[in-house]
């Protein structure tokens, strides 16, 4: 019950500008609003990692990133920011679709599963370390913003800070002072 009335309230951005929402603590769903819910999905999907299949997990993620392309070359003033906030239904929806594809992924037991399990270790460095990379560096670098074509322009941002968070998580690892700053753990380490 809890995840569905969070899903309502993940609905609000994309409902707000066409109606009248009470969005502040009088809201009878206040409480189910935030991050919260991610944490409560984390878990859901942690206890029934079978509940999602992956036809649904690529189709929806399909037709997300289709109707964002789509919104973007139609609509001139289209914000992609305010499309995929974090609390909004779009990014929930890409967040399961992640997880679905990546636990199929590590089933199939290949020889790049400890390439995952050391990416995977370098998680929340690279969530800490991709904002500001993004914002400081990427956004602010010409040969990067002037890519006129915009899925080309994502993509290429995508894997600039993935690639570049991921090396400085890495490097960070190795310093004494990684548990404080990006919560590597010596056991974590050892996996590395």
């Amino acid at each position: 019950i809890y995840l569905f009335l969070w899903a309502i309230t993940l609905c609000y951005p994309l409902l707000d500008k066409y109606l009248y929402l009470n969005l502040g603590v009088n809201n009878v769903l206040y409480y189910f609003e935030g991050y919260a819910g991610y944490f409560v999905l984390g878990y859901y999907f942690k206890r029934f990692p079978e509940d999602f299949s992956n036809r649904m997990a690529t189709m929806l993620l399909t037709l997300i990133f289709c109707l964002a392309f789509i919104l973007k070359r139609f609509i001139p003033d289209f914000s992609f920011g305010e499309f995929f906030q974090y609390l909004s239904i779009l990014k929930a929806v890409m967040v399961v679709t992640y997880f679905r594809l990546i636990y199929n992924f590590n089933k199939l037991n290949l020889k790049h599963n400890e390439l995952i399990i050391k990416i995977s270790n370098l998680t929340f460095g690279i969530y800490l370390i991709h904002m500001a990379l993004l914002k400081f560096v990427l956004w602010q670098n010409n040969a990067v913003m002037e890519i006129s074509n915009y899925a080309i322009r994502s993509f290429v941002l995508d894997l600039l800070a993935f690639t570049i968070s991921a090396a400085i998580a890495f490097i960070i690892s190795k310093t004494p002072l990684s548990p404080y700053l990006i919560g590597i753990s010596k056991s974590s380490k050892s996996k590395q």
